[in-house]
């Protein structure tokens, strides 16, 4: 059985690498891309769809909520105190826009992406560069 850590982090970055469109604000980040995922199984769909990931206090801990523009939110990460973006790259000026179906209205995803996932006790739980995959 795979451990639940892993499962969360390959759900994340498989977020990250196939959105297309992303906002960043104070309270967690907004993807939109190709997010859909089968709600039984989980395996990515690769159909279109929003996701939201912030930080909610559940019963006195930070949990990092994993939601959908369906209206389903699932906790994805228990005892955390930051979940934080930071683009290492523009996103790919030299082509044209990406159109605004495939982004959702959001700002282009960065072609590399630095994820950092911080514990509720200032521990490192998880931090990756995620290369944006090419459409």
């Amino acid at each position: 059985s795979r451990f639940p850590a892993t499962h969360l982090i390959n759900q994340v970055r498989t977020d990250f690498q196939n959105a297309r469109g992303m906002a960043i604000d104070p309270a967690g980040v907004t993807l939109h891309g190709f997010l859909g995922r089968d709600t039984k199984s989980g395996h990515s769909l690769m159909t279109p769809g929003r996701v939201r990931y912030g930080i909610r206090r559940v019963n006195g801990r930070n949990v990092l909520i994993r939601s959908t523009g369906a209206g389903s939110s699932e906790p994805a990460w228990l005892g955390i105190s930051a979940f934080q973006i930071e683009a290492l790259s523009e996103s790919d000026s030299e082509d044209a826009a990406l159109p605004q179906p495939e982004t959702g209205g959001l700002p282009e995803v960065p072609l590399s992406i630095q994820v950092t996932m911080m514990g509720d006790r200032g521990q490192l739980l998880w931090q990756e560069v995620i290369h944006h995959h090419e459409s």
